[in-house]
């Protein structure tokens, strides 16, 4: 007697989070998923994934205050890439990961150590994490040396002051 038996295979949630270093989701974002492995995701297309590259097997969409969740993803390998950011964040890196079985795998030298972007097997979440956008500007003098006590405005191209005293000169 010959017993066959079906597995039945229970579809697996990947969520994509994109998130400041607070870990809040962060809408206005664009990112865009591809499947490196040429695996087809037209079928991943909802309201608020609206664009789908079928030369590039890609899927793009705008962040909003919740993750996107895709159940079922093809096995593969893919990358998630930020094309834009909200105004004062800088760009993220581009997340390489694999799926095998369902669930989300990186090796660590795809995830850099400084990068604050991850890939979670745990809870099968691909994270993008936003850095807040800094300058630092300094003022000196003809010799190359910090004035102390300087103050410096940013004003627009007519002039007018745009956020006041933006930081007093220090040495230290």
């Amino acid at each position: 007697t010959i017993t066959i038996t079906d597995e039945i295979r229970t579809p697996k949630d990947v969520k994509f989070s994109k998130t400041d270093i607070s870990g809040k989701e962060l809408p206005g974002a664009v990112l865009v998923l591809s499947s490196t492995s040429g695996n087809e995701l037209s079928s991943f297309v909802t309201e608020q994934i609206k664009h789908y590259n079928s030369m590039a097997n890609t899927l793009t969409w705008t962040t909003t205050d919740t993750p996107v969740v895709f159940t079922d993803l093809p096995d593969g390998d893919y990358t998630l890439e930020e094309i834009d950011v909200p105004a004062g964040y800088m760009l993220a890196e581009k997340i390489s990961f694999k799926i095998i079985g369902g669930s989300v795998y990186y090796e660590t030298s795809t995830v850099a150590e400084a990068d604050q972007n991850k890939v979670d097997s745990d809870t099968n979440t691909v994270t993008v994490v936003n850095k807040v956008m800094q300058l630092q500007i300094l003022k000196k003098d003809e010799n190359g040396n910090p004035l102390p006590g300087a103050d410096m405005a940013i004003t627009n191209t007519e002039g007018t002051s745009m956020v006041g005293v933006v930081a007093e000169t220090e040495i230290g």
